[in-house]
């Protein structure tokens, strides 16, 4: 990683776009409230040349000294790291759906344990049980050899395919 903190140019890989530097992503980051926790990170560089399996990234909303700013940076495996999730539009869930919760800055994997009225719903973790409105709640996905699943439905698969492109461009530009 540079000085500044910024991703370095790395040499042209092979890696999938969503693991180039400067790449945003979602890390699989264990932590102490939820061992299902997901948080948004840029993709600095592979961590070393001789292990193509691993990452290091710099979190955006996780400090390693909030009073300096200093964002933290951790290395982490592929399997750990995903691109991120199209946007969803609100939907209605039920209880007993898997969805993921925005709370204290990353993405909680829970059940819907109550529907409460006015699109508000009780989320429970394996540890405490929150109240949450559907705009902080989106359906559980997992990314599994390179797709969504479940499936992405017709309009989130173009929200994809434009990110997706968005993202290559962005790679391209900085080559």
């Amino acid at each position: 990683m540079s000085q500044k903190g910024k991703p370095m140019d790395a040499p042209a890989t092979e890696d999938p776009p969503y693991l180039q530097p400067g790449s945003i992503v979602e890390v699989n980051h264990e932590d102490n409230v939820c061992p299902r926790a997901r948080y948004t990170a840029i993709i600095m560089e592979r961590a070393t040349s001789t292990n193509d399996k691993r990452y290091v990234v710099q979190f955006t909303n996780l400090y390693q000294d909030r009073n300096s700013g200093t964002k933290l940076s951790k290395e982490y495996n592929s399997v750990d790291i995903r691109p991120l999730p199209p946007p969803q539009s609100p939907r209605k869930f039920k209880v007993g759906d898997i969805v993921e919760a925005y709370f204290d800055d990353g993405w909680y994997e829970g059940k819907i344990d109550q529907v409460l009225d006015d699109d508000r719903y009780i989320f429970r973790t394996l540890s405490m049980f929150l109240l949450f409105g559907v705009n902080q709640l989106r359906l559980h996905r997992t990314w599994l050899n390179g797709n969504w699943v479940p499936p992405l439905d017709e309009s989130e698969l173009a929200v994809e395919n434009m990110l997706g492109s968005w993202n290559r461009k962005k790679i391209q530009q900085r080559k």
